[in-house]
């Protein structure tokens, strides 16, 4: 099986398999408890929370512990504003689900959201974010990622501009497709909240955080306990959350090797496919290990299918959409005609992929097009 499926989940270190196995050779007990055990499991989660803020250049409480990215882009737009006035939000309009099915069931709460369109490039102009921002909007959700094409989003201009012109308003950015390719720096971005995803970058599924600037108030979306300073209740997956950390200090040592081989394998993989296709977002500002490719006439599930019996596994777009068959919202955003983001394919690869495998995929990629247009 050649997996080039990464931007929906990698596979944890090897470092960091060894990590959870030693944890779980003495299990972590309860953090919030009193005795010795306790404390011990305590000083195990405390020490993943510094590991992370030191990382990303936040302070240990601005780190809140989660169990994805999905959580923490929930958390992100609906902490701020629950219990509150109606107010009105911006996200872009190629955001991840968990940020867009958000902000339209805050919607359905009586708040408004206006969409911010990207251009054909799928970048976000910042002024047009500032645009769509009025007096009584609280809250700018912009991915620094796209998981779909891989485009960077500028969202520290962004969150520049929103802070010389409406100061109040919070700034979120999901970079959960971020980390293995990109330096983030929590306090330089200048955003107020930031999600992260374990699995993204060599962690466990079920793993994520949410980091929230010193002196931001979030309305708890989980009640049950002072877990997380009170923010978020739930016995703490000690285990988990320091794998979290230690696959993040992975990443973030090995990012510059990530990022040089993936640039090369991705772009081989580009040259060898020799089938008509549109690629999807500028090439010049985006991540190096996601590529996205439309094939006109083509259907995404079709070619996912047929690749899969290839040995080959790859997506059509996101894949917490994977069962969808109405063309990806993010390259209608960007003005692709449908019918031509009905063959969306997503490949992303990462640093332990080998020429072989790419060359494979290349050829497979090929063969499953020219099978599929000759029906």
């Amino acid at each position: 099986m050649i997996y080039l499926d990464h931007a929906a989940s990698t596979p944890p270190f090897p470092d960091v398999v060894q990590h959870v196995e030693r944890l779980l050779a003495h299990p972590p007990a309860n953090p919030s408890g009193a005795h010795s055990a306790a404390q011990a499991a305590s000083g195990i989660l405390e020490d993943a929370r510094d590991e992370v803020a030191a990382l990303l250049g936040a302070q240990p409480r601005e780190v809140i512990f989660t169990s994805g990215g999905s959580e923490s882009d929930n958390f992100a737009l609906k902490g701020p504003i629950l219990g509150k006035a109606p107010s009105h939000i911006v996200v872009t309009a190629v955001e991840h689900h968990a940020v867009l099915d958000t902000a339209k069931w805050l919607e359905s709460q009586g708040h408004e959201v206006s969409l911010a369109f990207p251009g054909a490039d799928g970048i976000v102009d910042p002024d047009s974010v500032l645009a769509h921002c009025r007096p009584d909007t609280a809250l700018v959700s912009v991915m620094l990622v796209n998981n779909e094409t891989g485009v960077i989003q500028p969202v520290k201009a962004i969150a520049s501009a929103i802070r010389g012109q409406v100061p109040d308003v919070l700034v979120h950015t999901d970079a959960a497709q971020a980390m293995s390719a990109l330096q983030v720096n929590f306090e330089d971005l200048g955003v107020d909240l930031l999600t992260l995803s374990g699995h993204k970058f060599g962690g466990l599924q079920g793993t994520g955080a949410l980091l929230v600037k010193d002196g931001t108030r979030l309305t708890p979306l989980i009640h049950g306990g002072g877990q997380e300073l009170g923010r978020r209740a739930g016995t703490s997956n000690v285990v988990g959350y320091s794998a979290f950390a230690a696959a993040l200090r992975i990443a973030v040592d090995r990012r510059e090797e990530f990022v040089a081989v993936t640039e090369l394998l991705t772009g081989r993989l580009i040259s060898q496919i020799k089938s008509s296709k549109v690629d999807n977002g500028d090439v010049t500002a985006r991540v190096p290990h996601i590529t996205s490719m439309c094939f006109e006439g083509l259907r995404s599930e079709d070619l996912v299918m047929l690749l899969d019996r290839e040995g080959v596994c790859v997506s059509g777009g996101s894949s917490c959409a994977s069962g969808a068959t109405e063309p990806s919202h993010v390259l209608l955003a960007m003005g692709r005609d449908p019918e031509v983001a009905r063959g969306a394919l997503r490949v992303s690869v990462n640093a332990d992929c080998v020429e072989a495998e790419i060359d494979q995929a290349a050829s497979a990629i090929d063969a499953v097009v020219e099978a599929l247009r000759s029906r």
